[in-house]
C-alpha cells in the first residue's frame, strides 16, 4: 500500500461519511435569517430591560409623571385672623404655665378690664416661623424673681395665649414682674412679649391680608395697638377727631382721603421736644385693615401730626394741617 492509499484510509476513518439527505441553499441561508432574528430579538430585549433597570427607580424616586397641564396642589397658607380664636379671658382666670414645645399659633388677647383706654390687641396670631420664634424665647436671658419683690404690678390688659398642636394652650400676662417657663428657665413676660409682637410684624406682607374689614364703634375709647406698623402694608380705613373733652368727629370724604395719604407718605423719625406735642385740639384716632388702632397728636413745630403710644419702633409723621384738621366743621 503506497502512501496516498494509507491517507485515505486514515482520512475515512476519522471523517463521517456525507449525509443522505443533502440540505439545499435556500434552506441554509432561511435557517441564518431566523438565527439573525433571534439574535436581534434578544438584544432588543436585553436593551430594554437595561432600560427598565435605570428609569423604574428613578420613576419612583421621582414620583408619578404629570400629566401635562395638571397644577400640584399646595398647601393653604395659614389664617392668622381665624385661626385659634381668643377664649374669654378675664383678670382672675389667666394662669402662666410651660410654654408648649410645639405650637400652632401665638397669639395677643385681650383681658376684661374696667380702663376706660385700653390698647386693643392685634388681630392676628403668629402662625409663621414658630419654630424660630422658641428659640429666640430659649436665647432671652434668664428672669429675676427678685426683681419684684416689693412691687406690685398693674393687673394685664392683654394676654399672650400659646396653642399646642394638640390644642392645649399656655397663657403668659403681659405685664411687668411676670415669668414663663420656657424649656425649663423663667424668661420675663415683658421680654417675650417685645419678640412676639416684633414677628408678628415681620410675617405681614408676606401673608394675606384679612378678607373683611374690621369695624370699631368709638375709636376714641382705645389707645394704640401696641405693634409696629408699617403704612406699606395696612391701609387706614376709618379715622375720628377725639376732642377737646368727650366730642367726637368721624371723618369722612375729603377729610378721610388726606388721612389716608398722609398715612401713606408719613416718614419715620424720632419724637420731637415735649414742648411740641399739642393735645389742647384734641388727637386723631384711626383703623386699619388690619385692625390697629394708631393714634396721633398734633404737632405744633411742624403743624402735623405725630404717632402716639409707639413703644416699639419710631414714630411716623404726618404732613397734614393738624389746626384745620383738628377744627371743629363751622
Amino acid at each position: 500500500m503506497n502512501t496516498q492509499d494509507q491517507l485515505r484510509e486514515t482520512f475515512s476513518r476519522l471523517v463521517p461519511e456525507a449525509p443522505d439527505t443533502i440540505v439545499e441553499p435556500g434552506v441554509v441561508e432561511a435557517r441564518g435569517r431566523a438565527v439573525r432574528r433571534r439574535r436581534k430579538a434578544s438584544a432588543v430585549l436585553a436593551a430594554a430591560a437595561v432600560l427598565a433597570a435605570v428609569l423604574i427607580p428613578l420613576s419612583l424616586r421621582n414620583g408619578p409623571a404629570q400629566t401635562p397641564g395638571a397644577a400640584t396642589a399646595s398647601p393653604a397658607a395659614p389664617d392668622p385672623f381665624g385661626m385659634d380664636p381668643c377664649p374669654d379671658i378675664t383678670l382672675t382666670d389667666y394662669a402662666t404655665g410651660p410654654l408648649p414645645t410645639t405650637l400652632d399659633s401665638v397669639r395677643l388677647c385681650d383681658v376684661g378690664t374696667d380702663s376706660t383706654l385700653v390698647a386693643p390687641s392685634p388681630r392676628d396670631a403668629l402662625v409663621t416661623g414658630l419654630s424660630d420664634f422658641l428659640v429666640d424665647l430659649t436665647d432671652l436671658p434668664d428672669g429675676d424673681p427678685s426683681a419684684c419683690m416689693a412691687i406690685t404690678p398693674a393687673p394685664p390688659s392683654s394676654v399672650m395665649v400659646f396653642t399646642a398642636t394638640d390644642g392645649s394652650r399656655a397663657m403668659v400676662p403681659v405685664m411687668a414682674c411676670a415669668l414663663a417657663d420656657v424649656s425649663g428657665s423663667q424668661k420675663d413676660a415683658s421680654a417675650i412679649h417685645r419678640v412676639l409682637v416684633g414677628r408678628l410684624a415681620g410675617q405681614r406682607g408676606r401673608l394675606a391680608k384679612p378678607e373683611t374689614g374690621f369695624a370699631n364703634s368709638d375709636l376714641c375709647a382705645w389707645s394704640a395697638t401696641d405693634i409696629g406698623l408699617d403704612p406699606a402694608i395696612e391701609t387706614i380705613t376709618d379715622a375720628t377727631v377725639c376732642g377737646p373733652g368727650a366730642a367726637r368727629r368721624p371723618l369722612d370724604g375729603e377729610q378721610l382721603e388726606a388721612v389716608r395719604q398722609g398715612w401713606l407718605e408719613a416718614l419715620p423719625g424720632p419724637v420731637h421736644e415735649s414742648g411740641c406735642a399739642d393735645g389742647s385740639a384734641g388727637r386723631l384716632a384711626a383703623l386699619t385693615d388690619y385692625g390697629d388702632v394708631i393714634t396721633f397728636t398734633a404737632d405744633s413745630c411742624d403743624g402735623g401730626f405725630v404717632q402716639s403710644g409707639s413703644t416699639t419702633s419710631e414714630p411716623w409723621h404726618l404732613a397734614l394741617d393738624a389746626a384745620t384738621l383738628t377744627r371743629p366743621p363751622d
